[in-house]
């Protein structure tokens, strides 16, 4: 059992499949749900199967004379005051901070932040009045109903969110607005939101984890999928291929993202992960939004690499944590991840929809889940959330990645049987054209994988 504990403060509820291998390398978990992630895990997420506490600071009294002996993860970008008053106070966070958090919600910030790298912005309108904006738009249409547009919100409650919305005409932007100002009376803020100009290109994020005084030697690129099926509006992500890289010869890493070093040493930024979405166009990113957080799918599909290197999760927190430098050879670069998420009835049912339904699954696979909303109970698991975890899948190569994955959730194998299962049957495709089209752009580099011999 290692001297090190981990903390698990679930602001969005992703952490379940997170603590059972931090358990399962022999770290002792603390596991706290915020009144938040209750509508994505259910009220019992965990139960019987790790340590939920009901106050994260009863754990921390617990460790208030031995902090170096706890490192605690945050998911998710909320109550960043909150965590730096921690830090502050000599405790060891990952994940969440005001700087971090104000990155992300507020898109004018970050917009200002991708500026300095030398990213460029897309055109983009802003408001704080929707009665202003949907005149704005009533005079657009009358010019050209064809215009398209994507709606994007400030604020925790839609930055990177659900919200964010394509529209192929200016009259279905108006209709879409109208019913996002109603959301507000539901408790929605939303005091800023924009209308961005559509760039053609490959969506693609790069990201790296920050350790409080520069970035581990590894790079991630993300290719999410996030419509359903491939087909109609963004939903959140579904699922993604993950390839890890080493970012010293990556055109990307040297031109933009190690220019957040000195940015984030300015502000003694908290050891975390730093994503920049990107739509690449003819050779040049255009900056979306920065994911100055992790949690969910992406980071799964990173750890999933790790885990498949043989590595400890738990001891890449600890490198992170306490910037401890990275073995040589460490990082398996070129080798990629698929991750699948997987529901349980379609995904916008209540935990009271779904909650009960039992999950079985073939233990030959139990380190290909990462769940999210489970528990165990007499009788074996239930379901306590409709996102009820993901599949990953590692290889050497993307085809092989997501054959794989979806092997494994193949409901004539009988391998995974949730009732009512759903998930993409998209993910990966198009990939690998888009990694040989970001490679003659000059944007990214993957060399033949290097194996070990024996």
């Amino acid at each position: 059992m290692s001297k090190i504990s981990f903390l698990l403060d679930n602001t969005d509820g992703c952490f379940l499949g997170v603590a059972q291998r931090l358990e399962e390398e022999g770290y002792k978990t603390y596991s706290f749900y915020e009144k938040s992630a209750e509508k994505y895990s259910g009220k019992d997420v965990g139960k019987n199967m790790i340590t939920v506490v009901d106050d994260m600071y009863d754990t921390l009294c617990e460790f208030k004379d031995k902090k170096d002996e706890l490192i605690i993860l945050v998911d998710g970008n909320y109550d960043g005051d909150e965590f730096d008053y921690l830090r502050s106070e000599g405790w060891h966070v990952i994940g969440s901070s005001s700087y971090s958090e104000h990155i992300e919600h507020d898109r004018g910030s970050g917009n200002d932040l991708a500026s300095k790298l030398g990213l460029n912005i897309p055109p983009a309108i802003e408001f704080t009045d929707f009665s202003k904006a949907t005149m704005y738009l009533e005079k657009l249409k009358a010019k050209n109903n064809d215009v398209k547009l994507v709606f994007k919100g400030d604020g925790a409650d839609a930055a990177g969110s659900s919200f964010t919305y394509l529209a192929n005409t200016v009259d279905e932007m108006i209709k879409y607005i109208e019913w996002v100002d109603k959301q507000q009376l539901y408790g929605c803020k939303m005091e800023k939101f924009r209308f961005q100009k559509i760039i053609d290109g490959i969506e693609v994020d790069f990201a790296g984890w920050w350790n409080g005084k520069q970035f581990a030697p590894s790079m991630f690129v993300d290719f999410e999928q996030k419509r359903i099926h491939g087909l109609g509006k963004a939903v959140g992500c579904l699922g993604q291929i993950e390839v890890m890289l080493d970012p010293t010869k990556q055109p990307y890493f040297k031109k933009y993202l190690a220019k957040l070093v000195p940015e984030l040493r300015k502000v003694n930024a908290t050891p975390n992960e730093w994503a920049i979405n990107n739509i690449v166009s003819n050779g040049d990113p255009y900056f979306l939004e920065f994911t100055s957080r992790f949690g969910w799918d992406s980071t799964l599909g990173e750890l999933a690499l790790l885990k498949d290197a043989g590595h400890k999760i738990g001891e890449y927190f600890e490198m992170i944590a306490f910037g401890k430098p990275f073995p040589k050879d460490y990082f398996p670069y070129g080798r990629y991840s698929c991750t699948v998420r997987l529901y349980s009835g379609s995904i916008g049912e209540h935990c009271e929809d779904v909650e009960g339904k039992p999950v079985f699954w073939d233990d030959k696979y139990k380190d290909n889940f990462w769940w999210y909303s489970i528990k165990r109970t007499d009788a074996g698991h239930e379901v306590t959330a409709n996102m009820v975890g993901c599949v990953t899948y590692c290889a050497d190569s993307v085809a092989e990645a997501v054959a794989g994955a979806y092997s494994i959730i193949d409901p004539k194998k009988n391998n995974l049987v949730i009732p009512d299962l759903f998930y993409s049957e998209t993910i990966g495709e198009g990939v690998e054209k888009m990694i040989v089209d970001l490679q003659s752009q000059d944007i990214l580099v993957i060399e033949p994988r290097k194996v070990k011999n024996g």
